[in-house]
């Protein structure tokens, strides 16, 4: 979860936290550290303040973020966002100093996708492999789409 310091400025206050010391600049920098040293990991997930919800939207995002990571049934989708670059010198984007850039290979096996016509359900079965430097991760991934 990314610091109220971050996007929703008026609750980072010592008034409804005393624990904390840092100012809100020093809670924003040290928070970019923590993001960039999990960068890469298959499990990372940013839930920042910026859906304009407020608090508990950002508990439910966080929740539900949690039973998907641990294979329990969500109604939300959530899709991580990478910032591609395919060969050295070839369509490199300037990667802004402070972000960490990470290289790594993605590549996704569907085993099985059935469509019912009658009822509109898609079962989509597939393995996704992530890693780089001859170490991956694999996870086996069904995703079943309840009337579109």
């Amino acid at each position: 979860m990314v610091t109220c310091a971050d996007g929703a400025e008026d609750f980072y206050t010592a008034e409804n936290n005393e624990a904390r010391y840092e100012s809100a600049k020093e809670a924003i920098a040290l928070d970019k550290k923590l993001i960039n040293s999990w960068v890469g990991h298959p499990s990372f997930q940013i839930i920042d303040n910026h859906s304009g919800k407020g608090f508990e939207s950002k508990i439910n995002r966080c929740v539900e973020t949690v039973y998907k990571m641990i294979g329990l049934p969500t109604s939300a989708t959530y899709q991580k966002k990478f910032l591609l670059v395919t060969l050295p010198k070839m369509y490199d984007v300037m990667t802004p100093k402070n972000i960490k850039k990470e290289v790594f290979t993605v590549e996704e096996t569907y085993l099985h996708k059935t469509t019912n016509s009658a009822k509109e359900d898609q079962i989509e079965d597939f393995i996704t492999k992530v890693g780089k430097n001859d170490s991956f991760v694999y996870t086996h991934e069904v995703r079943l789409y309840k009337n579109g």
